[in-house]
């Protein structure tokens, strides 16, 4: 598998002996959003400054020199960029009520990953990547994940063990808006006969805090 730029970054910053609450602090984000970027390969430009600054490591001459990773980026912003452009009219042809909103809409430890979006009923989207593939090494302990595929499309089950709760998860690759569609169906229909009466006492008792 291709190193990406997220991983690049987190190798200088470990050559460079910062902790990642340091390094978070000196380019002006939280501990949090540090461990996101450590799983992008896309950031904007004014923070990939920043960080290239920090970390005296050029990285924008990384892209330049490696067209492959530069090939990476760009085919990531291209897929999230259309993912936001349909899924309004995805959620609307398919009844879909609420937002979508950024990670899983609840509070977490800020040290685990998260999924990049989520719909309700937990239906969560990760963009260049699978939760599975983000989550390995550093969720193997609380976290399993169960694979299912209809026709090209896959959906990956993510369990987490102490609690038995779980959500879907879809990667953010480049889909038509009808793909969309019926992607998401799909997950809608998984989420029926998997988890639908826990993830609503799940909801539930969020809401009751």
């Amino acid at each position: 598998m291709k190193k990406f730029l997220g991983q690049s970054i987190g190798e200088y910053v470990r050559k460079e002996g910062m902790t990642i609450a340091s390094f978070a602090e000196s380019i002006n984000t939280t501990r949090s959003n540090a461990y996101k970027i450590f799983n992008k390969n896309s950031i904007n430009i004014e923070q990939l400054r920043s960080i290239s600054i920090v970390l005296r490591h050029n990285f924008f001459e990384d892209l330049a020199n490696d067209p492959d990773l530069a090939q990476l980026c760009y085919e990531e912003d291209t897929a999230d960029i259309q993912f936001h452009r349909v899924i309004g009219n995805v959620m609307r042809d398919l009844h879909i009520e609420g937002e979508l909103t950024y990670g899983l809409g609840y509070n977490v430890e800020e040290d685990i990953p998260l999924p990049d979006y989520s719909l309700p009923w937990l239906i969560t989207f990760t963009k260049g990547e699978t939760f599975e593939e983000r989550a390995k090494g550093k969720l193997d302990n609380i976290m399993s994940f169960r694979t299912h595929t209809k026709d090209d499309m896959i959906v990956i089950e993510c369990i987490n063990k102490p609690y038995g709760t779980q959500f879907l998860n879809i990667k953010i690759d480049y889909k038509t808006e009808e793909e969309w569609k019926e992607i998401i169906f799909y997950a809608y229909e998984l989420a029926h006969d998997i988890y639908l009466q826990p993830t609503k006492r799940l909801i539930n008792r969020i809401n009751d805090r």
